[in-house]
């Protein structure tokens, strides 16, 4: 493990100084040097996302210290190893991304980096062609935020057993956290079936762990329903556990807001979507093809949204954006839950049909220009866009009760098929 840790280590220092050569160094074959030491470290079939021109204009490097300047080291949060039946130990390395975005707001600019989960980078050991000797190698890499692996990377599934879990730094990310502390539960029952020390190394002091939502004083029925679901009844459930893990309750992020909010909708959210209280969210008959197409579409969608660092719109918060999918069988516009949601002061729901945006009205681009950066407003449009492409009957609603809450759910999305409501969803303030 330690040895694996060492070289995505040696990765990262590499990559940062590969970035550092492509936007100051003029000479072609010392910035080539820079760059080949990291593509080395790679398997055939994966590069370096460092790229340049050939030749590049002076202007490149005029610019080259305002791009730099939204470039940083990646974070390693954690690796996991497995015994894999190919390439024998594999570890799966979660790291940050090294580049970040420009916020402009009230005349000023604020550089922002995601420190949560953007990749897995799998490493092993594989033979020199030449002297046979064994080297680590990255020879994948799965995308976080859209659930896909990179072209050229190895085929790797089954993994086969989970031997050990390292822990170095907790991410920001509220529901990358959540996972965070699932891993380091699991960390420690790895490392008590071993008859090992626990693995865990701080880097950092870690924010106090959060208990379960809703842990204290729930009924045994409750209790059953948060038991993760492993076991499919048919192949299209198998096939959707196998993409997107088991079946089991997700909170979006922690705390009291998040409490409030789930009181707000009368359900709760699951892997496998949206279910209001009193419905069975591991209930035989439903699409479950269907709804791996969807939450796969809205992961690509929540993607997008995620790398552009869009945040809620029209909100003195800062919320991000999640996958929103609701099964209804009675569904017309909207999911029928909505309208049974008590002391609703305000369902509005409108008419997307007349955007050219979908994430906001007629002339509202140009004032958001003044506050939004270009990346951010290109990530709307582009998420936008495919939500138009795929939903049908779209719509906008907003729920606010009596008495108002400070925060309150928003609801971007559409018919993705007949009784299955998907979208994005987050939060006002």
């Amino acid at each position: 493990m330690n040895e694996a840790i060492e070289f995505i280590r040696e990765f990262i220092d590499k990559e940062y100084e590969a970035f550092q050569a492509c936007y100051r160094e003029r000479d072609e074959e010392v910035f080539e040097e820079a760059q080949t030491a990291v593509d080395r470290m790679y398997a055939s079939g994966l590069r370096t996302m460092v790229q340049r021109g050939m030749e590049p204009e002076e202007e490149w490097f005029a610019n080259g210290e305002n791009s730099l300047s939204t470039i940083k080291k990646r974070v390693l949060f954690q690796v996991k190893e497995y015994e894999h039946p190919e390439f024998g130990s594999l570890y799966g390395c979660y790291l940050s991304h090294p580049i970040g975005w420009v916020v402009t707001k009230n005349g000023g600019k604020t550089t922002k980096w995601d420190n949560s989960f953007s990749c897995i980078q799998y490493v092993a050991k594989l033979p020199n062609r030449t002297t046979g000797a064994m080297k680590f190698r990255i020879i994948a890499e799965y995308t976080w935020t859209s659930k896909k692996y990179l072209n050229g990377s190895k085929a790797l599934e089954p993994f086969g057993p989970l031997k050990a879990i390292t822990q170095l730094q907790p991410p920001e990310d509220q529901e990358d956290r959540i996972q965070y502390e699932e891993d380091s539960k699991l960390a420690a029952q790895l490392a008590a079936a071993s008859g090992q020390a626990g693995t865990a190394e701080t880097e950092q002091e870690t924010a106090q762990e959060t208990a379960p939502v809703g842990a204290a004083g729930e009924s045994q029925e409750e209790a059953i329903k948060r038991v993760p679901v492993l076991q499919a009844d048919n192949p299209d459930q198998a096939e959707f556990i196998r993409v997107f893990g088991p079946l089991e309750e997700k909170a979006l992020w922690g705390g009291e807001d998040y409490e409030a909010v789930l009181k707000l909708l009368g359900g709760r959210f699951y892997t496998h979507g949206f279910f209001p209280d009193g419905t069975d969210p591991y209930q035989k008959g439903l699409p479950w093809k269907e709804i791996r197409e969807a939450m796969e579409f809205l992961h690509e969608v929540v993607g997008i949204l995620n790398e552009g660092g869009c945040t809620s719109l029209n909100s003195a918060g800062d919320r991000r954006y999640y996958p929103f999918l609701c099964w209804d069988e009675k569904m017309a516009y909207l999911p029928s839950f909505v309208t049974k949601i008590p002391n609703r002061m305000d369902s509005r729901s409108l008419s997307l049909m007349d955007r050219s945006c979908l994430f906001w009205g007629k002339g509202r681009e140009a004032e958001l220009k003044e506050y939004l950066d270009m990346k951010t407003i290109k990530a709307f449009k582009q998420a936008g866009k495919r939500m138009k492409e795929r939903l049908k009957d779209r719509g906008e609603f907003a729920i606010v009760t009596a008495p108002y809450r400070g925060e309150y759910p928003v609801f971007l999305g559409g018919k993705f098929v007949p009784g299955l409501f998907a979208g994005v969803f987050t939060t006002r303030v």
